[in-house]
């Protein structure tokens, strides 16, 4: 009360008194409340480019997933990929670094775009492989149809590309679902391109059982 009627003021860093007409705190050396205006706008500037950034890095976020999910959803992975992880990781930089808005959106969608390329490469043979391991999915086929002849089971390659082995079995109890082919021949009907195994029973509409290699 007395400090006040003396004219007396605080300063807004420590606490100390004050004289009226100072303009720095003799205890701390900060500045007094004749600049304490400035330090209020300059807070409040900061705040406003802090709201900024997060509502820009939410909005990359936002633009990934919206962009890329539904092309996840139709199959295509790459670009699907791309576009969520570009969103994330430029969403990331945004708002955890000191890069602008520009800077930060071209090191997420570069950085996706190298990790959807090592990620989602293309796997698999080219229509020309494939085309080429037709005679071995054919030869092969007639090597197990010899080799099951006497058990009275037929095995032949079907389908586009022949990529579907067919068992004809003769009644539906003579083996059982995933009895044929045995184990070591799945594993090379797989590596020569095969991607379906069907097995029936002959002059009978039950008994057909269909599974991968």
């Amino acid at each position: 009360m007395l400090s006040r009627m003396s004219g007396e003021r605080r300063c807004p860093a420590c606490g100390a008194g004050v004289a009226a007409g100072a303009g720095v705190c003799g205890e701390c050396g900060a500045q007094t409340r004749a600049t304490a205006g400035d330090l209020r706008a300059f807070a409040e500037a900061e705040r406003s480019r802090e709201r900024r950034r997060k509502l820009v890095a939410d909005l990359y976020f936002l633009v990934g997933l919206l962009g890329g999910g539904p092309l996840l959803t139709l199959g295509r992975m790459q670009l699907g990929l791309f576009l969520v992880l570009g969103g994330g990781l430029a969403s990331a930089a945004r708002r955890y670094t000191a890069l602008s808005a520009a800077a930060s959106a071209l090191v997420g969608f570069l950085s996706s775009a190298v990790i959807a390329a090592a990620v989602l490469e293309p796997r698999g043979p080219t229509p020309g492989a494939e085309a080429a391991a037709e005679p071995e999915r054919r030869a092969y086929a007639d090597e197990l149809a010899a080799r099951y002849d006497a058990r009275g089971v037929t095995v032949e390659p079907r389908g586009p590309g022949l990529i579907t082995v067919w068992f004809t079995v003769p009644t539906v109890d003579s083996v059982t679902c995933g009895g044929l082919p045995l184990p070591p021949e799945r594993d090379r009907l797989a590596a020569l391109g095969f991607v379906r195994v069907i097995v029936a029973a002959r002059a009978e509409t039950g008994g057909l059982c269909t599974f991968r290699p």
